[in-house]
């Protein structure tokens, strides 16, 4: 923007009484129409980076804690490895560059956290078909 107003200074006529307002709000508006473009779809990938991150973290852990049936702590175990999670840290800090408000920010990384939790179902109910199966077999 600083380049387009001495731009304009260069190139203004006293006599004619040119306004290039309009022109530099178009401007302003299309800058910020991109760069919000650009952070978005950057803010996807590291999402998406992110999400997959969670999976190769969560997988083996859940897995051998919910096999472990004999603890009587798994859920709690399970509680503790999601929150401490280093995706969620990880992109946590990697959002704070954006420049969003902590409630953005916030919101962003609950999703994570959530998508951690459904994961964490899924491998509990795959566990457990996995168990009901092996008492029909006995």
């Amino acid at each position: 923007m600083l380049e387009f107003d001495q731009g304009c200074e260069e190139a203004a006529i006293r006599q004619a009484n040119w306004d290039a307002s309009n022109v530099r709000d178009k401007l302003r508006g299309d800058v910020d129409e991109h760069a919000s473009a650009v952070r978005s779809s950057q803010l996807a990938k590291l999402r998406t980076t992110y999400e997959e991150q969670v999976p190769i973290e969560l997988k083996e852990p859940v897995k051998c804690l919910l096999r472990e049936a004999s603890q009587e702590d798994v859920w709690a175990s399970i509680r503790n490895l999601l929150q401490t999670l280093t995706a969620v840290s990880e992109f946590s800090n990697a959002v704070d560059e954006f420049d969003f408000d902590q409630a953005a920010v916030d919101t962003l990384v609950q999703e994570i956290r959530d998508y951690a939790r459904s994961l964490v179902e899924v491998l509990a109910r795959e566990e457990s078909r996995d168990v009901v199966i092996f008492m029909k077999d006995r």
